[in-house]
């Protein structure tokens, strides 16, 4: 049975899969990876919009303080139906999140966090400029030999964007579910978080747990 569910993530958290091109200049734009949310919106998925079959994508400007407080929440982009948007403005506001960190402190920063409505069985996956998501579908070979387990990593988002320093920190135990992981972040564009009005470091840890029901 299909679910109905919601994806909320920071920009950099984007979401259909696509093939990496070379991004064009970042624009002004804030955004930011996705964090640790205490809910994830699906209880606010409007009744209406299920049963009219809405579907999209919410893109809400926000500001992060330093205890990781989301405040000031506005639609920055709609996602077609203002119920919807009203919901992903709701969902958001005064959630707390894992704090924006730089250089592992915590700062306060603006930023774009997105909402995307579906109906589907919620996970939390980041989005990014070039369009790549992470994690990937699960490996053919993993699911063959029914392979799980749960690869952790660290990386730093650049001002510019662009991951470097990613680290398996936890292996899966399975070779194939670690590569995919590293192989689709590697190949991951985030946007930048802003302060100020200029990109700065975030320091990330994401775990990826692969499961097969």
């Amino acid at each position: 049975m299909v679910k109905t569910g919601v994806i909320l993530s920071f920009l950099v958290p984007a979401m259909a899969l696509a093939q990496p091109v070379t991004p064009a200049a970042v624009p002004g734009q804030a955004a930011s990876p996705r964090y640790n949310l205490q809910n994830d919106c699906t209880s606010l998925y409007p009744q209406s919009a299920v049963q009219a079959g809405e579907q999209g994508i919410t893109i809400i400007s926000v500001h992060v303080t330093a205890d990781g407080t989301v405040k000031e929440p506005r639609v920055a982009r709609s996602s077609g139906y203002p119920d919807l948007d009203n919901a992903a403005l709701s969902c958001v506001n005064g959630v707390k999140v894992t704090p924006l960190l730089s250089k592992g402190v915590p700062i306060e920063a603006d930023t774009d966090m997105q909402v995307t409505w579906r109906r589907s069985t919620f996970y939390g996956t980041p989005a990014t400029i070039n369009g790549v998501v992470c994690p990937p579908a699960y490996p053919p070979l993993a699911a063959r030999l029914h392979h799980e387990g749960e690869v952790d990593i660290s990386y730093t988002i650049g001002a510019d964007g662009w991951v470097k320093n990613l680290t398996v920190t936890k292996s899966s135990g399975y070779d194939e579910l670690d590569k995919a992981v590293v192989n689709c972040f590697s190949q991951s564009v985030f946007w930048p978080v802003m302060q100020q009005g200029h990109g700065v470091e975030i320091d990330r840890k994401l775990a990826i747990n692969w499961r097969l029901d």
